[in-house]
């Protein structure tokens, strides 16, 4: 799914759209919740990000199921593992987070080119 994020005065996340929005809610309140960890600082925008810069994005998730964590006192739920790489131009940014029942979920986000104004006009209403 694609999105565009835009930066206001200060650097700080002034604005989230996300393309065809309405058709996948589910994924559209993952690109959200993404949106808030940038904004938190959890995750990072790319590096020498200025302020009033616009950037768009396409969002992957991969779930997948691997051994349970080898901790006796973790519930299934448990966080054992977090970690980021911010996307740059040619490669994609990734965050991931395990759980200690063995699930992860990888987000890809790939930096993608700007559409001009008319080009995105369709592409849903603006959120932030």
């Amino acid at each position: 799914m694609r999105f565009e994020i835009t930066l206001n005065e200060s650097g700080r996340i002034d604005q989230v759209r996300i393309e065809n929005e309405q058709s996948q809610p589910l994924v559209s309140g993952i690109i959200r919740r993404v949106a808030r960890l940038l904004g938190a600082g959890t995750f990072a925008l790319p590096s020498g990000t200025a302020p009033g810069v616009r950037f768009r994005m396409e969002l992957r998730l991969e779930l997948t199921l691997g051994a349970a964590s080898g901790n006796q006192g973790a519930e299934p739920g448990d966080l054992v593992e977090m970690g980021f790489e911010a996307p740059e131009q040619g490669r994609p940014g990734q965050a991931y987070v395990r759980e200690a029942a063995g699930h992860l979920m990888r987000r890809i986000l790939r930096l993608l080119p700007l559409l001009g104004d008319e080009e995105r006009s369709d592409a849903g209403p603006r959120a932030g």
